[in-house]
């Protein structure tokens, strides 16, 4: 699969709501969640980087959203993702990957 830059401009922004059923749906599923921010989305430019640990078994959506808003005050000018990845006999696989907040400045992707 090819990842076009153009498609973080045409993402639509995830309600509050939309956010805390998908990581209700991770933990169900066990997936442990990591929270990534970056400057800049372009993925053949740039690395992203971490925010604290895995949450390896959350108990609540309550606090992944926690950490989301922590990371967002921290860097509101970066972009935010979200990543729940399946653990299975030491390797973790990308589930599900959500891009949580991307910077009000930036019109267009990369900009």
């Amino acid at each position: 699969m090819s990842l076009d830059t153009r498609q973080f401009g045409r993402t639509v922004r995830l309600s509050e709501e939309h956010i805390q059923q998908r990581l209700w749906d991770a933990q169900r599923r066990g997936w442990a969640l990591v929270i990534e921010h970056a400057r800049d989305a372009d993925p053949h430019t740039n690395y992203w980087d971490l925010w604290g640990t895995p949450i390896c078994d959350p108990e609540d959506p309550a606090t992944v959203l926690f950490e989301i808003d922590a990371c967002r005050a921290s860097f509101p000018s970066h972009y935010i993702r979200v990543n729940a990845c399946e653990r299975d006999r030491g390797q973790a696989r990308i589930r599900d990957s959500l891009l949580v907040h991307s910077p009000e400045s930036r019109l267009n992707f990369g900009a």
